[in-house]
């Protein structure tokens, strides 16, 4: 079985929080707060990419990117990652268009499609609850916290990637 390493992309891969307090300093709320999102996800020169989880990517496991941006964005997230992921091959699951279902909802649905093909090396996420059903189905999981100092998220990742 092929071995893959399962990584979200929004708050590990890259920096996103400027979106969501952005939307809370102007109150945003449903379909206008998704649209101003998915209008600033792919901006690399605010949302920025994380190099060091990005060199740490760089192995012989398989990438998946399993994230709950919609399918609407998948044009423009896709040639994000091509950008950052430096030639590496990588594969994209996101959440269905009109699905309103939870994160850790819409993960563990790509999750179970990958365990058909692939063992899982690691995931890694920054929410609590996408982190805790991974470890549920028995994976060693990271939890980034962009907050941390880098050399705190480089050991851990350093650690997940032997």
């Amino acid at each position: 079985m092929k071995r893959a390493i399962i990584c979200d992309i929004d708050g590990c891969l890259v920096d996103t929080d400027w979106i969501w307090e952005e939307v809370e300093r102007q109150n945003m709320e449903g379909l206008q707060m998704w649209e101003f999102f998915n209008k600033n996800a792919n901006d690399l020169t605010k949302s920025k990419p994380q190099q060091l989880l990005i060199n740490r990517l760089q192995t012989n496991a398989e990438v998946i990117f399993s994230t709950a941006r919609s399918e609407t964005i998948r044009k423009e997230t896709r040639e994000m990652l091509e950008k950052i992921m430096q030639g590496k091959e990588f594969i994209l699951m996101m959440r269905p268009e009109k699905c309103f279902d939870s994160s850790e909802a819409v993960k563990e649905a790509h999750l179970m499609e990958i365990l058909k093909n692939y063992e899982v090396a690691c995931a890694i996420d920054n929410e609590k609850e996408n982190c805790n059903m991974y470890r549920r189905h028995g994976l060693v999981v990271m939890q980034i916290d962009l907050t941390k100092e880098k050399t705190q998220n480089n050991e851990i990742l350093q650690a997940c990637m032997a």
